[in-house]
């Protein structure tokens, strides 16, 4: 007994009942690109299926850190797994770009010309650098028309993630690497 209460008051001194847990913070992400062309080169696009390839498919953000290895951050966390995340963000870039007549998600029953796959390769905050964190996207447009494939684009964007914001952050990477991706089309 005496020893449970030697350890009750040196966890009470050492601030273990005083301190509070950190918070979790949740990210979102959205489009923020805009129009790429005035007039549509295709009609409806179908956005079939989005990818993010492991291990960058969890909620909690993905770390490179200095030694090129990668860890996750339990206290910063998206609110739902990237790939559901974006799903939306792929549909909203197709939507938004100018280049088709509209866009339809996976299960639409509305006919489309074309079909698209995205498959995100990279999808990481690089913390590499001395104090500097970077909002890393990379991936792959599969452009599909019928069971053809029309092309593949790729796509990059990085964005300095040093506010600590990593909501705006990966969404403006993720934008500037769909907007890279679809420029493929219009050339």
């Amino acid at each position: 007994m005496k020893k449970l209460w030697m350890f009750s008051m040196l966890a009470l001194f050492a601030g273990c009942f005083t301190a509070s847990a950190p918070k979790i913070a949740f990210w979102n992400l959205k489009y923020t690109g805009a129009a790429l062309t005035e007039a549509p080169r295709y009609g409806v696009v179908r956005i079939s299926q989005v990818a993010v390839r492991s291990p960058y498919n969890r909620s909690d953000l993905s770390v490179l850190l200095k030694d090129d290895s990668l860890a996750f951050d339990d206290f910063n966390q998206f609110a739902a797994l990237p790939q559901s995340l974006f799903k939306g963000v792929a549909l909203d870039a197709a939507a938004k770009s100018g280049i088709f007549s509209s866009a339809v998600g996976g299960t639409s029953s509305v006919r489309s010309e074309l079909s698209i796959e995205v498959s995100v390769t990279e999808f990481y905050l690089d913390c590499k650098v001395a104090k500097e964190r970077m909002a890393k996207v990379a991936l792959e447009l599969r452009v599909m028309e019928g069971k053809e494939i029309k092309g593949v684009f790729a796509g990059v964007g990085e964005v300095n993630a040093d506010n600590g914001d990593y909501g705006w952050a990966f969404s403006l990477a993720s934008s500037q690497a769909l907007d890279n991706a679809f420029k493929g089309l219009i050339k």
